[in-house]
């Protein structure tokens, strides 16, 4: 499931066009149906996993 989620973000990265000098910052939107503690423990891999793959942009 993550890895379906991580080439959707991916690819709209690619596709977004954005050339940036500086670090550009992005905020990863879920739906925290479990609560929003749930949602930081299920999804902060994700956000550190692109931040090392992704150079010039910060995922929170």
């Amino acid at each position: 499931m993550i890895t379906r989620h991580l080439h959707r973000m991916l690819a709209l990265l690619l596709c977004s066009g954005v050339a940036a000098a500086q670090q550009q910052e992005v905020t990863l939107g879920v739906f925290a149906y479990q609560g929003e503690r749930a949602a930081l423990a299920d999804w902060a891999g994700l956000a550190s996993y692109l931040e090392r793959s992704v150079p010039g942009y910060r995922f929170k």
